[in-house]
């Protein structure tokens, strides 16, 4: 009798001791990806109960490095999280000691096996030698600004579409040596502020207005602004609005439609007949004015189309209808609430064609793929080798005091694939613009 009642208790308190499973099932913390790009989860418990969590991007590759929440579940040993502005998830299993998550990443209908493990003490999900502070640009909207330090001449880098300031903090430490550099992440990315995704809450002259306030705010005076990819828009909206506000601009493969229009120029796709149709929209409304009709005051308006604007619009019809042909479709996807913002940003594209201040433009050009590559690989880089030299070509002729820089195989982010190059014309420029 004695012996079952302590068997008994044993199994009592067995049951009522906290088993590892139990234990295991705090996920709060810091977990590290297994695969390439470098991501970091960080997960914290919420009140009431359930998670919340963030997924970070080291080096901004190929995402923001921060602003990317995820909504957190756990049911026994599975974990699930998706994002709350992408289209990304993940599923996996916490395993028995609670020190690893093993499971699928989903992003753009493909399965990737990832594997979370909780990072060591000390960890630091931002080692980049910088202080991030938030600057208020308009009333509701603050934008992240790093601060990497150095003395000189203030540089800012502006980050391309998708991307925040993150993205420079490798490559921002080759200037601090002669300059004061900064980045900015702007409205709509990472941990900026994201107001409603319209056209007018991200028109090319609004986002360059957002970069102007920043200046102000920092007290830089006549710094160089160097962009990337879309960026190049907000280089161009300041160096024909306001081009006493900096000493230079410069264009990582940025100077496309958005930031130099070319009729028949394309790149990236659509962008150029998104320009069109807006302002063709606008010329045909006018029209549909029948007083101003019947007295004959539309002839401007009818010149302007002929002469102008519809054969701009039918060259760029007729480079959408070629990227159409050689490009495949993109994926799918949800209208997430990043798909709203990059849309807006498109949508608000203008046409810039007078860029005042000293220019260094850095252009992919040209690119000679493998004998191997796919029939339909080299139609492509060669019809896009062909677009990109109209734009280098146009900037080039266009804007005075302008340094065209063609990188012959170079990627889209040149400043990584290209640093050296990238480096020295830069430094090269800056010397030369004086203070």
């Amino acid at each position: 009798m004695r012996m079952a009642i302590a068997n008994s208790l044993v199994w009592v308190a067995l049951l009522l001791s906290p088993s590892p499973v139990l234990a295991a099932s705090d996920i709060s913390g810091i977990w590290q990806g297994s695969a390439a790009p470098a991501r970091v989860l960080q997960v914290e418990a919420k009140k009431g109960g359930g998670w919340r969590g963030e997924v970070n991007y080291l080096n901004d590759s190929p995402g923001t490095l921060n602003g990317n929440p995820v909504a957190i579940t756990l049911s026994g040993q599975a974990v699930k999280f998706s994002f709350d502005r992408r289209e990304d998830s993940f599923e996996g299993n916490l395993s028995a000691d609670g020190n690893s998550i093993a499971g699928n990443w989903q992003a753009g209908g493909k399965a990737e096996p990832v594997t979370f493990t909780r990072a060591s003490a000390g960890f630091v999900v931002d080692p980049a030698p910088h202080k991030a502070s938030f600057v208020t640009v308009a009333k509701g909207v603050k934008l992240e600004v790093l601060d990497f330090g150095g003395t000189g001449t203030p540089l800012v880098f502006l980050a391309g579409i998708g991307n925040t300031a993150h993205k420079f903090d490798k490559f921002a430490l080759n200037f601090t040596a002669k300059h004061h550099v900064y980045a900015i992440t702007r409205r709509g990315i990472g941990l900026s502020s994201i107001p409603d995704p319209t056209i007018a809450n991200y028109d090319a002259d609004r986002l360059g207005d957002d970069v102007i306030a920043v200046l102000d705010a920092l007290k830089l005076e006549r710094p160089v602004l160097a962009g990337h990819s879309i960026a190049g828009e907000e280089l161009s909206s300041i160096g024909s609005r306001h081009p006493e506000r900096v000493s230079g601009l410069v264009y990582m493969d940025a100077g496309y439609s958005y930031a130099y229009y070319t009729p028949g120029g394309g790149l990236p796709p659509g962008v150029s007949t998104y320009l069109d149709a807006r302002e063709l929209r606008q010329a045909l409304e006018e029209l549909t004015n029948v007083p101003a009709i019947r007295r004959m005051e539309v002839k401007a308006q009818v010149d302007t189309l002929l002469q102008k604007t519809l054969p701009e619009f039918q060259k760029d019809l007729a480079v959408a209808q070629m990227e159409m042909k050689l490009l495949p479709p993109p994926p799918p996807e949800r209208e997430t609430l990043a798909v709203k913002v990059s849309d807006a940003i498109l949508g608000g594209t203008r046409k810039y064609t007078v860029i005042k201040p000293p220019v260094l433009a850095f252009y992919n050009l040209p690119h000679t793929p493998p004998d191997s590559a796919p029939a339909g690989v080299k139609a492509y880089l060669q019809a896009q080798d062909m677009l990109t030299a109209v734009h280098a070509n146009a900037f080039e002729a266009g804007v005075p005091g302008s340094h065209v820089v063609r990188l012959a195989n170079a990627e889209h982010d040149v400043f990584r694939t290209n640093e050296a190059e990238v480096m020295r014309e830069m430094d090269a420029f800056m010397d030369k613009l004086g203070h």
